[in-house]
């Protein structure tokens, strides 16, 4: 019944654009939970990734090389997972805790969860809303949607948007594992 929602961005390629969804983030005061790729983190970052922290975003895990995980072997799968967050750790040099994961493409199974579950995570995310047109996304967005965009030029533009009338509209934007409960 309260108007929760997560704003999520995958990949994060283009440090840049983070840098620019992390100053979203202070300007509104709300928190995004950002899906690396581990391989796409670098130690020269660190500083960016300890700002998203301080802003209260949260990282999750999006896998090591961006693989169709449901291919991969179990094995392969908890590499995947643990990479990441190794990587992670290493650069910023202490444990953080990633909580939850979203699957390359959306693809993933039972076998799949079962694999992410077995190195600690809480969650196999998904969503409900990828749109970057933010005249149409808002009204895609209904309570507990979890939103999907990207570290790129045209999703930073959208968000520009699309914050503020989430806000007006009552929405309170939280981070995907407090928005699962976690």
């Amino acid at each position: 019944e309260q108007k929760k929602i997560a704003i999520t961005i995958d990949d994060c390629y283009d440090i840049d654009h983070v840098r620019s969804a992390i100053e979203l983030c202070e300007k509104y005061g709300i928190p995004i939970t950002f899906f690396p790729i581990g391989n796409a983190l670098k130690y020269a970052d660190a500083e960016v990734w300890q700002r998203a922290i301080d802003a209260g975003c949260e990282i999750a895990n999006h896998s090591w090389g961006h693989k169709d995980l449901t291919t991969l072997s179990d094995r392969q799968i908890r590499f995947q997972m643990l990479r990441t967050q190794q990587k992670l750790d290493e650069m910023l040099g202490y444990h953080y805790p990633m909580q939850v994961m979203r699957p390359p493409f959306g693809s993933t199974s039972k076998r799949v969860a079962a694999a992410v579950a077995s190195v600690g995570y809480m969650s196999v995310v998904k969503w409900d809303v990828s749109q970057t047109d933010a005249s149409k996304a808002i009204y895609d967005v209904q309570n507990g949607s979890i939103l999907l965009y990207h570290a790129r030029a045209k999703d930073i533009q959208c968000l520009k948007k699309l914050i503020p009338k989430l806000l007006d509209q009552g929405y309170e934007c939280v981070t995907v594992s407090e928005l699962l409960g976690f």
